[in-house]
């Protein structure tokens, strides 16, 4: 697939690129971690198809004092 970058310089000059963008191969299905960013190296490649973000983990657990624990994106048994 051809692509043409165009970059608008401050001075209003045009720079223009045509090449063939390499396909993206990693993954396309990512979960969420907490305290830690999920990063996609997907600059300067082409995608075949949408990211999809999962929910984050929840899971509920009765507790001893007659309620509900909710743990957000962790195990139950740490």
């Amino acid at each position: 697939m051809d692509r043409i970058n165009v970059l608008v310089g401050g001075e209003g000059r045009i720079n223009a690129q045509i090449g063939i963008m390499p396909e993206y191969t990693g993954e396309y299905t990512v979960v969420p971690q907490l305290g830690r960013p999920v990063i996609l190296r997907t600059k300067n490649y082409r995608m075949t198809d949408n990211v999809t973000v999962e929910a984050v983990p929840l899971t509920e657990q009765p507790n001893d004092a007659g309620g509900i624990t909710l743990t957000v994106g962790g195990r139950t048994d740490e």
